[in-house]
């Protein structure tokens, strides 16, 4: 497996799970086109997506992820 760091900081935090197969998103902190481009588009291989806290940098675009 591998974390791939989508973004980090006051202005987002997003972070990928990701194996060959599946991945976890952990945090919508960052747009969901940014998880599509780090993917290749790949969204089939995404399983789920948690939230460690509801603060806006890790939960802003939480209706991004579930449309």
């Amino acid at each position: 497996m591998r974390l791939h760091i989508v973004g980090t900081g006051s202005l987002g935090n997003t972070y990928l799970l990701e194996s060959t197969t599946e991945c976890l998103i952990i945090d919508c902190g960052m747009p969901f086109s940014e998880v599509k481009k780090h993917l290749n588009f790949e969204v089939g291989k995404i399983v789920g997506c948690v939230a460690d806290h509801f603060h806006g940098d890790h939960f802003k675009f939480f209706k991004q992820y579930i449309d």
